[in-house]
Order: structure tokens, then C-alpha cells, then sequence
């Protein structure tokens, strides 16, 4: 399959880029360069071409026929809404005959599959706090109105072609899924706080006398990776063969306010900051949140923190309780582990804890050393050091929730993917307190993962202290595969058959080793899937379906 993603070189298109090329997709992307970045566009292949231009269409058409492209999302627009105000000329010339273009030339190159990257300012300014689907579009300035016409101009496009379109309605979008794609055009609220904290200016903030709590303005901030992420998923809805919706909110529910975005700033920065208070700027509702948990219940977050039996550091974790919780019961707890490792898990909502947490686990996620946001000594504990006292950290978690009580000691199961495969792997060589494991994605043996992963010339030069064969013992002493004598727990493996960050023949090795041991194990493996093993609806669907399956054999829930 090739997608063809027009904007590809921005702030969020250069991420579904990304995670189309680790899906081992083929992507052409189309940009002018104007906001975005020629950098970002790494392994795929560049077009400069403004589609805004007359001749757009008849370009755009070649290079769909020639690539072969059987998809189109579309990025590219103007999307300020004080600039839409002051000049909205351009707003509607070049948002309306951009996407005129893209849909022309799909319509001759015969491309069906187009995902449009709309916008939650077609609500305009509603009169409710959260903000679903059934609410009819009033679009308060001109860039809403633009992006409200271009669903009209997909509707049309269905109708007169036979063309299978969605419109992603998304809030405000912030953070980034890889340092190089980071928002680096000041139009956002983050960059536009940063750049005047660089400036060494204090930011501004457009009214404060809004009818909010703080009188300032409350929006909806989705990770950009979440985004790009809902970018793909769209793609696998329009391929199904059910498709009853046509627009779909991204969001996560919760709205925070500028001035709290400014203070989580602060926090992080470990500075004061004071902003000055401006005018309002035209065309800015008060709020505006997705109402992403409309009909169903989420399980509620509930922060802890506990100090390492290793050496007494904090370590911060999160315990997610099934929706119904009632503390009088006990229940199964199910450790979810994140892979990086460096990396960090959150208060933030992830789809495989809460359908955990759904079929009746209390799931607890957490950080332990080596993970990032606590600051450069806390992550580099583990440097020529994993797995180590990581472990330690993640057990520590496990008692410090057993003693809070309504925890059946008798039904504890673990699992994580990549990085947290590996500590999965690790824990049930070291200990046989978990009823059932999943080890998803995992290196198990370090001396052949350098020799077979993706990027040889890197791990053995930054992630070890040299070559394999120079520093064996130091290898295999942090590799898996030598507690696997230890192991009595009943162990899944998962992992994709294209992965080639952590190859399938990791997964061998171990479930090979266990059936040599006689251990309860069985191997699956997701067909088409890389390492983002959940990267497709279907696929994250499947792999926590199979988890649920293989621990309620051994304690857990009934699998739904």
C-alpha cells in the first residue's frame, strides 16, 4: 500500500509519516516547504508542489498514478484563527482550492481512500461543555468555516466518485513522538510560551475575562502521536467494511486552560513564570473539549508513588482500577511495563490499560529508573545497566499497591512490550510471583539482537560498552535468556512478524527455550504488524484480546 500525505513535511503530518514508514508502508509526500521541514521527510519520497496552484490538480494526478498511491491524507492548509480573521481571502482561496485540487486529482487518478485533517473550530462557540459528534457545526471564523466547507466538498466527492472520505475533528495538539518532529513553528500554545521564555519575555495570554474558571481559555491538547496515530486508524476504518460515520472527534476529553498550561510549564522548567494579560484575540471561543467518553466509563487514575527497595529512590506510578470497582472486593492486578526505555508512561489515557482495566484488572503502569521526565542522573541509571535495578523499582510498585489493598496476591500477571518485554522476560527469571506473563515484542538474547536488529552500528556503540564477541559476559549477563532456567511462570510470546527492531527471532529463541523446559507457553504472531504491534485498530484489538485470553487460563477474568 502507498499514502500519499500532502503536508507530510509538517508538525503532524511529518508523524504519520513516521509511523507509516515503521509500518513498512511506502509513502510519497507533497509539500510546498513553506512551514514545513525538508527533514523531516526522511525515507520517504519528497514532491515540492503547492496544491493551491492551477496546474496543482493535473500534478498531483501524475504523481498518484505513478506511485501507485491507493490513499491521500491531507494536510496542508492555513490554520491560524487571528490570521483567518484578519485575511480571510486567503483562507478560502487556498484551504477550498487545495483541497478542490486534492479531490480532483484523486477523482482522475482513481484514488478512493481519503482522510481529511479537519478541525474542531467548525463548532464554532457551543453551549455545551463537551463537544460529541451530533452537534451541528456553527463555525465562528473563517478558518472553521473552511474546513467545514471541505467536509461539504467530501461529501460531494463520495457522491459524484464513488470516493470513501473522513474528516478528523481535533482539538489543540502538543508534544512530540520524536525529538527531530517537534513542533518547531511558533503558532501553537507550547512553542509560542517557549519562544517568548527564550526571548526572555514573559507570554501573553489573549484575555483572561473569559466564562471559564480562570478566565482564560480551555481547550482539549491531544499528543501529536496520539493524532497521527488516529491519522492511520481512519485509513483502516475507510478500508473496512462497515463505515456508518463520516466525521469523528480526536480528543481526549479534558480541557485545560491556558494558564494552566502555562503553570505545567513552569513546573517543568522549574522556574516562576508571571504572563501578561492581553486583549482577546477575534474569533477564539472560550472552550472547546471532545466528549470522548460519552457513552462509555472510563477506569479512574489514581497516582502513587513508592521508594525503591534497591536504594530508596521515589518512583512514580499509576493505578487504574476496573470501572465498577468496589473496594470490598478482591481483584487480579495486571503490571503493564513500557519499552524505550527510555521513554515514560503517564496520566494520560492509553486504550490497551483501560480495556485491561474494562475485563476487570486493576492495571498499575509506572516509571522506573531510566525512564525520562525525572531528569538526566534518573535516566541514565540504567546506561550499560539493563535490565538491572529497574526490576526492583517495578516490584516495589507491585507491593506498595498490594498495600492498598483489594489485591489478590493469588492472581498477579505481567506484561509490556519492547523495552518492556525485556523486563517481563527478566522478572519471571527472577521470581515466581506472577500467575501468568506476556512478553510482547522483547529482546531476549542481546548478542544476537545486535546482530540482527535494524540498527547494528548504533546498539552496540551507545547501548553497550563495545562488541558483542569483546564483552560476553557483560551481554549475556543483562540478557533474559540466562534466567530462562529459572522460569516456572506460564509465559506468552507476541510479537509481529515484520518487526525488525525486535525480530521475530527473539521470540523464537525464548519460546523455544521454554518448551524445552516443559513451561505453559505459547507463541503469537500478528501478520503484517512491525514493531508498532498495535499500530492498526485491528491489531491492537487482537493483541490485547489474546493477553486477556492467556491470563484468564491462569486466574484472570473471563476473556469478553
Amino acid at each position: 500500500m502507498t499514502t500519499l500525505v500532502i503536508g507530510g513535511a509538517g508538525y503532524i503530518g511529518s508523524h504519520v509519516v513516521r509511523l507509516l514508514l515503521e509500518q513498512g508502508q511506502q509513502v510519497v509526500v507533497v509539500d510546498d516547504l513553506s512551514t514545513g521541514l525538508r527533514g523531516r521527510t526522511e525515507g520517504a519520497e519528497l514532491i515540492e508542489l503547492d496544491v493551491t496552484l492551477p496546474d496543482a490538480r493535473e500534478k498531483l494526478a501524475f504523481h498518484l498514478r505513478a506511485s501507485g498511491a491507493d490513499s491521500v491524507i491531507h494536510f496542508a492548509a492555513h490554520k491560524q484563527v487571528g490570521e483567518s480573521v484578519e485575511n480571510p481571502e486567503m483562507y478560502w482561496h487556498d484551504n477550498i482550492a487545495g483541497l478542490a485540487n486534492v479531490l480532483a486529482a484523486c477523482a482522475s487518478a482513481g484514488v478512493r481512500d481519503v482522510v481529511f485533517s479537519s478541525s474542531a473550530a467548525v463548532y464554532g462557540v457551543p453551549d455545551v461543555d463537551l463537544v460529541t459528534e451530533d452537534l451541528a457545526p456553527q463555525p465562528i471564523n473563517p478558518y472553521g468555516a473552511t474546513k467545514y466547507v471541505g467536509e461539504w466538498m467530501l461529501a460531494d466527492a463520495e457522491r459524484a466518485h464513488g470516493m470513501r472520505t473522513v474528516a478528523l475533528r481535533y482539538f489543540n495538539v502538543a508534544g512530540a513522538g520524536w525529538p527531530e518532529l517537534a513542533d518547531t513553528a511558533v503558532m501553537n500554545l507550547v512553542p509560542i510560551v517557549l519562544d517568548r521564555l527564550e526571548q526572555g519575555k514573559a507570554p501573553i495570554v489573549f484575555g483572561d475575562d473569559y466564562d471559564t474558571p480562570d478566565g482564560t481559555c480551555i481547550r482539549d491538547y491531544v499528543h501529536v502521536l496520539d493524532l497521527a496515530h488516529a491519522h492511520i486508524a481512519a485509513l483502516d476504518y475507510l478500508r473496512g467494511e462497515e463505515r456508518p460515520h463520516r466525521t469523528f472527534n480526536v480528543g481526549t476529553g479534558e480541557g485545560s486552560s491556558v494558564l494552566e498550561v502555562i503553570q505545567a510549564i513552569a513546573r517543568a522548567k522549574r522556574i516562576e513564570i508571571t504572563p501578561e494579560i492581553g486583549e482577546r484575540r477575534a474569533g477564539d471561543p472560550a472552550q472547546g473539549r471532545s466528549d470522548l467518553f460519552a457513552r462509555k466509563t472510563p477506569g479512574a487514575v489514581e497516582e502513587i508513588w513508592v521508594d525503591s527497595s534497591h536504594d530508596g529512590r521515589p518512583v512514580q506510578g499509576w493505578i487504574v482500577r476496573p470501572p465498577d470497582f468496589d473496594e470490598n472486593k478482591q481483584y487480579p492486578l495486571l503490571l503493564e511495563i513500557h519499552g524505550g526505555p527510555f521513554t515514560n508512561y503517564g496520566d494520560r489515557f492509553a486504550a490497551e490499560v483501560q480495556l485491561y482495566a474494562a475485563a476487570g484488572y486493576v492495571v498499575l503502569y509506572g516509571n522506573p529508573r531510566g525512564s525520562t521526565s525525572y531528569g538526566e542522573e534518573f535516566a541514565n541509571l540504567i546506561h550499560h545497566n539493563y535490565p538491572s535495578q529497574d526490576y526492583d523499582d517495578l516490584m516495589s510498585l507491585v507491593d506498595g499497591t498490594i498495600a492498598r489493598g483489594s489485591i489478590d496476591e493469588d492472581r498477579l500477571f505481567v506484561t509490556g512490550g519492547s523495552g518492556g518485554g525485556v523486563l517481563t522476560s527478566w522478572i519471571v527469571g527472577k521470581n515466581d510471583r506472577f500467575a501468568a506473563a506476556a512478553v510482547q515484542k522483547p529482546v531476549i538474547n542481546w548478542y544476537s539482537f545486535v546482530l540482527t536488529a535494524d540498527n547494528p552500528a548504533f546498539f552496540y556503540r551507545y547501548w553497550f560498552p563495545g562488541l558483542p564477541w569483546d564483552h560476553l559476559e557483560h551481554y549475556m549477563a543483562r540478557s533474559p535468556i540466562s534466567l530462562v532456567g529459572n522460569v516456572n511462570t506460564p509465559t506468552m510470546l507476541i510479537t509481529g512478524e515484520v518487526d525488525y527492531r525486535t525480530p521475530m527471532s527473539e521470540t523464537e529463541q525464548y519460546y523455544t527455550a521454554l518448551r524445552l523446559r516443559q513451561v505453559p507457553s505459547v507463541m503469537v504472531r500478528i501478520p503484517e504488524a512491525s514493531h508498532g504491534i498495535a499500530n492498526r485498530p485491528s491489531q491492537l484489538i487482537s493483541k490485547v484480546v489474546h493477553i486477556l485470553e492467556w491470563f484468564s487460563r491462569y486466574g484472570g477474568p473471563p476473556a469478553p
